[in-house]
């Protein structure tokens, strides 16, 4: 279609950075040094101090990146998309349309243990699985006091409901 009209535009622009940097860069600062280290208990430790952050990661990902990557393969095209959480550098991030696809396959296709931000991924569902298993003995009114550890001064199975409340999304 070869009309003037504002909209009617091929977004599909050279990707400004590669995919290694934002696996590198994306990641946010309160977790940044752990998932460097790969230190699993130091960033579970983070997990329970920032659980907002932890939920705004997985709704990127879920989100953003897989949303971005069905329009992609249909022909479609979105807006750029500015990261909302604070980087190691204070810098600010917006990537387009084609960044996201290509930083969305070099996750997925990727073992996570090789990207940073898979890896970030990998302990946040292995995180939340054992939030869930909680969450499944709450609701069958049995204690969950192996489990308590997973959250900031919880003490009873009450506090850990609400905490895994703020952390999952239902």
């Amino acid at each position: 279609m070869d009309s003037d009209w504002v909209f009617n535009f091929n977004c599909s622009q050279k990707p400004l950075n590669s995919s290694k940097y934002y696996d590198e860069q994306i990641i946010p600062a309160p977790f940044y040094e752990a998932v460097m280290n790969r230190n699993k208990p130091g960033l579970m430790n983070q997990f329970k101090k920032n659980p907002t952050l932890l939920k705004q990661v997985t709704e990127f990902y879920f989100n953003t990146l897989a949303n971005y990557n069905r329009l992609y393969r249909t022909s479609k095209f979105g807006m750029p998309f500015k990261i909302r959480w604070s980087l190691k550098n204070q810098e600010s991030i917006t990537m387009n349309n084609i960044e996201l696809v290509l930083f969305y396959n070099y996750i997925t296709l990727r073992k996570p243990f090789l990207s940073n931000f898979g890896y970030l991924l990998s302990q946040i569902y292995s995180y939340t699985g054992l939030l869930k298993q909680a969450h499944q003995l709450i609701k069958k009114k049995q204690s969950a006091c192996c489990y308590y550890y997973l959250g900031n001064n919880i003490s009873n199975n009450f506090q850990m409901e609400q905490f895994i409340k703020s952390v999952i999304i239902y």
